[in-house]
Parts: C-alpha cells; structure tokens; sequence
C-alpha cells in the first residue's frame, strides 16, 4: 500500500503598507500529466499601487502571467521556473510595474522554489524555524509536517523564529493558522502558510478463529507415538559473568552437550520419515503399496517444487541485479553529462552551472556511497562545486590585539592607510594608530569625549564628536579644528574621504553630508543624496561614487542620485550586512555579510560576482578594510584586528 501526501494551506494576512500590497494564490491543473509533471503551483506578489482595489487586479495579472509560462514551458520543473520568472521580469519592465515575486511549486514531496526580491521563504521543521537562503531558484525535499511559509519583507523582518517552530510543531493546522493570523493581525507582513502531510496507510486485521489456533497437525500412525512424547527442554539459567570468559566456555560446553542428542534423535527421525517410501519392505511386513507410491509421488512432487522456486528466485535474483546494473548505468551517464555541461558553463553561467551540479548530486543519492565510481563522482562534484561557487573558507590570524591598551575600550571601526591601521575606540574616545610592519601601537587621539567616527586623508586623519569634526597629522599629532557640528546631524555612524572632501554618514537622517576643503578648515554640510534610501544604512564607501549599504541591499550613488548597479551571480544572498570597503583605484568591492560570516567580493565595473571568503568568527565582527594589492583582508572582532590573504 502507498503512502498519501496532501498539502493543506492558508493566508496569514497581516497590515499591507500605505503603497504596496501583497495577495497569494494557489493552483492545481486539473489535467493528470500536468498534475504529474508539474505539481500544484503557490504564488505569493506584492505590488506598488495607490490602493487595494487597483493592485489587486494586477496582483492577479502577474499570477495567470506566471501560471501561463510555467505550465507551458519545458524541461524540468526548476528550470520551467527559472524561465517562467524570467518572463514575468521582462513583463514588468515592459509596462514599468514594481512587484516583488515568490513562487513554489509542489510535486510529491519535492518544493521548488523562485523568488525575485525582498521576499523569502521560511521554513518549520520539529520544532525550530529558519529562513531558507537563496538568490532565484532553489529545490529541497519536505518531510511529514513541515510547514513553509512564503513570506513578504515585511512578515520576514517582524517574524520571531522561536515562536514560529513552536506553533508550527502543532498537529492542528488550522489551530497553527489561527494562531499565525491572531500574531499577524495588529503587525504588517503577509505570508501564504503551506503544510505537507504524509498519511500512512491504515492494514486491514484479518479475523482468526480460535479454533484455527487449536488445530493440530496429523501425525502418521507409525510415527505417532515417537513425535507424541515430551521431550525434556530445560534451559539452563542465564547466568552470565563478563569478567570471568572460562565459566561462559564451561556453560557452552555443557549446553552443547544437553542439545547435541536432541538433534541426533529429531535427524534420524526426521531422515526416516522422508526416506521410509523409498526403503525395500522388510520379509513378513505388511504395507500399503498405493500409500507408499502416493508418497513418493508427493516427495518428488514437493522436490520440482523446490527446484521450480528455486530457479524461479534465481532468475528473479538475476534480472534484478541485471535491472539494477543498468539503472546504475543510465544515473551515472546522466550525471557525467551534468558536470560536463557544468565545467563548460562555469565561467559564461554560473548559475545555471550549479543548479546542473545540484540535480547531478541529486541522482547520485540514488547509487551507493560505496561504489567506487560514484565516490569518484562525488568527489568531482566537491571540486567543481567549489570552483563554481568560489566559496572559500579561510583562517582568520590575530594580527594586534588591543585589549591591553587601556581599561574600557569599545573598538567599533577600522581604517587603512599605505603604512598604517586606525582603530576608532568610542568607549575611552581614542584613536589607535597600528604600523602594518612592526604591528607597533600608538595613541593618536586620547580620552575625546563622544567621540563618533573616523576617516584617513593621507598624512591626516579625520575625527568628529558631537561637538564638531578635527584634523590631526598622524606623525606630529598637531590637531586642527575643521568645522563645528551641524543641527542636521542625527545618528552620525562612518565616515569618509574623497580627494580632500570629507563624508559622514548619518543613518537617523539617511543622508550623506559632504563638507569641502577650503586649505584651512571645511565648509557644509551639503545634503548629497538627492534619492533617500528605502532602508536604513550601515556603512558606506566613496570612490567618486557613494556606495551604500544596508541589511539586504547595496546601492551605487553618483552625483547624489541612485544609479543601477546589479550584483551578477551570487551563490546566495545577503544575510546582513554591517559593512562594505572600495577606495578609488581598486578594482573591487568587498562586501561584509555579518549574517553569513563572509566576505564577499564583486567586480564594481560590472558587477560580477567574484568570490566569498568565510569564517564562523566574521559573525562577531564589525568592521573591515583592504589591502588589495597585497591581497590581505583585515577584521575588526571586539578588540582584536585579524587578518587573512586572498586569491
């Protein structure tokens, strides 16, 4: 009997916000090789429109959009979803709608999954919950009781993880989408709540008579009385002591000997009652001739049998190894296939590459992991996986360690120079200077009070408070006044420096402020964002332009608006952010991902995803600079710099 799955779903609706709108929708072809091929498709959109009447139309457009190309389209099901998306991006663009896009689609217990934007999927799995990352396509198989949510941005970023596993591990759905919409109900965010169940299959009990368990089987007369008799069974107590291996052999020994004349005695029996038809009659005995004869008839009959089966389970035995061999053969031809294409695509598709490399692995599973060849193809696919992905991991060395400085320090940014290190200290307002060769400390700046950020220029260093911005040379520490605070300012978080002018980044405002030199102090601020950005920013980096980021995002500003920058290829997206790093004259960006403890470097000319650098303690971290040309990373951890090379 075969197992049953069934999907059970639900709309958690929570507050849309004053200009988007998010609406979910659910389909199941009613047509069998298209319920077999494709599954049920789950489509989740939000939409910027001036009201719910208007986006909801649209909302619907986008879906029967979607379900028209993917139901038509070819190949496997990710792929129909890659492309099916793909036409649904050049659909926007050609009527200049904003919409934000997820979809999954269910075939048996198998989800795949697209998205296009802020959107994510969440996933309830035994009682813990995650978010599941991914840039645009992904697949993963579910298990009995899961439950998915395709979310918004809005339900991603006020959804408690904790809460969701333990609700989501209820065995009511309706009670765990109750639940959900009651937390959703005063909050903004909307997610469309889907659940597997995997139903066994219930045995039928067979009825049995008592009387069927008193039967008796008939004992042939002339035997009877041999087979009636009790025999005398009497196991001996198990008194088993591990410590002493002499008293087990003695115990062995003596059990052997009790059961040896037992199976002498039911041997010779039973070797007689099989060989009695077949035995000359003994002079004066009379027998049943037609008895003897049905015998023999049944013990030849009885030993075709056993010679029919046997050669019937051989057979079997035969072809299904035979079956299996070329099964064997077609998964492996398939995934040699696979990574074949992969190799060639590695450089022009990487995407398209390791999606080939996923299904690859994905047919292996069915082999076993011990056969040679497949361990061989396992092991091809780890090297190209990571020649593809470019995801290394690395090992972070102590390069300075500051705790020692002074009592109370709170390291909080790094800055680089060609033959120096400074470290923004804001719990004792101090500035360290640290010599890249000797790894020689020094104060720079002692004891400022709220003392806020940092920037380098050269021989001098930038340094602003609440009360104003000053310079300071970093060989005579004379320091200068430059200019006073600003009642614009907000939440002054980094700072800048970019051919004498100097940048701070407010996140409270979301606002750049660019003061100029005038040779004896500066003059501002100037507003240089023209564009404000959606999210709050973290940190930002100038090299002629502005890039800017925040949590989930990074954005490229030239003359103060916002300039298209696509980041190309990325093997996952952002976890969060907290930092990025470019100076003019560099060819790359480096992006900080707090989130997923990496480092990650793009090509800033055209986008292009380059490489990510990981390691479990970049989770601690808060700040980075660059030393390109020497191919060194360094990492600011509470109150240590550490260090590590790059390709």
């Amino acid at each position: 009997m075969e197992k049953t799955l069934f999907a059970q779903t639900a709309e958690i609706k929570g507050k849309d916000a004053a200009d988007s709108f998010t609406a979910s929708f659910q389909f199941t072809p009613t047509e069998e090789k298209l319920k077999q091929t494709r599954g049920s498709l789950f489509f989740l959109s939000q939409v910027k429109a001036p009201s719910l009447e208007k986006a909801l139309p649209i909302n619907r457009e986008l879906f029967e959009f979607f379900r028209g190309r993917f139901y038509t389209g070819v190949g496997s099901n990710l792929k129909a979803l890659e492309e099916a998306l793909d036409h649904l991006k050049e659909f926007l663009k050609n009527r200049e709608m904003q919409a934000e896009i997820l979809v999954a689609t269910l075939w048996g217990s198998v989800l795949y999954v697209a998205k296009t934007g802020s959107v994510g999927l969440l996933l309830a799995r035994r009682g813990t919950a995650k978010e599941v990352d991914f840039a645009k396509v992904a697949s993963g198989a579910l298990e009995d009781k899961d439950t998915v949510l395709l979310a918004n941005e809005a339900f991603l970023d006020t959804i408690n993880l904790g809460a969701l596993g333990k609700i989501a591990e209820k065995g009511d759905f309706a009670e765990i989408a109750a639940d959900l919409q009651n937390e959703y109900r005063e909050k903004e965010g909307t997610a469309l709540a889907l659940r597997l169940s995997v139903q066994e299959p219930i045995e039928k009990t067979k009825e049995v008579l008592i009387a069927d368990l008193d039967e008796v089987e008939e004992v042939e007369e002339g035997f009877k009385s041999g087979f009636a008799r009790g025999l005398p069974l009497h196991w001996p107590p198990l008194n088993l002591n591990f410590y002493f291996s002499r008293r087990l052999k003695v115990w062995l020994d003596g059990t052997f000997v009790k059961i040896a004349p037992l199976v002498k005695e039911y041997s010779r029996k039973v070797a007689f009652l099989i060989l009695s038809p077949w035995l000359p009659r003994e002079p004066g005995v009379l027998g049943d001739e037609e008895a003897r004869k049905r015998k023999r008839i049944i013990e030849i009959a009885a030993v075709l049998i056993v010679v029919l089966l046997a050669s019937v389970f051989i057979t079997a035995f035969s072809r299904g190894r035979r079956v299996e061999a070329e099964r064997r053969e077609k998964v492996i031809v398939s995934v040699e296939q696979k990574l074949s294409e992969a190799e060639s695509l590695r450089n022009v598709n990487p995407a398209s590459a390791a999606n080939l490399i996923s299904e690859a692995e994905k047919e292996l599973e069915k082999l076993p992991a011990k056969d040679q060849k497949v361990a061989s193809l396992r092991e091809k696919i780890k090297t190209l996986s990571a020649e593809i992905s470019r995801v290394y991991q690395v090992g972070l060395e102590t390069f300075v360690d500051l705790s020692s400085q002074k009592g109370g320090i709170a390291s909080q940014r790094l800055k680089l120079t060609s033959g120096f290190l400074f470290v923004l200290d804001t719990g004792t307002g101090s500035v360290y200077r640290v010599d890249r060769k000797s790894k020689e400390v020094t104060v720079l700046v002692s004891e400022k009070k709220d003392l806020q950020t940092i920037a380098d220029d050269g021989d001098f260093l930038y340094f602003q408070t609440k009360e104003g911005v000053w310079r300071i040379d970093i060989q005579t520490k004379v320091e200068k006044d430059q200019v006073d605070s600003s009642k614009k300012w907000q939440k002054l978080t980094a700072a800048d420096t970019y051919r004498g002018s100097l940048y701070l980044l407010d996140a409270g405002a979301k606002q750049v402020w660019k003061y100029t030199s005038t040779g004896g102090g500066l003059v501002g601020p100037q507003n240089y964002l023209v564009e404000t950005p959606t999210e709050t920013p973290v940190g930002f980096a100038v090299d002629g332009a502005i890039w800017l980021v925040s949590k989930n995002n990074l954005d490229k500003y030239f003359t103060g608006k916002r300039e298209k920058f696509e980041l190309k290829n990325l093997p996952s997206s952002f976890g969060e952010v907290a930092d990025v790093y470019t100076r003019e004259g560099l060819t790359n960006l480096y992006i900080f991902d707090k989130g997923s403890g990496g480092v990650f470097v793009i090509e800033k000319a055209t986008g292009n995803y380059g490489a990510v650098y990981k390691d479990d303690k970049l989770k601690g971290a808060k700040s980075i600079v660059v030393d390109e040309s020497g191919k060194t990373v360094y990492v600011l951890i509470e109150n240590t710099i550490y260090s590590f090379s790059f390709k």
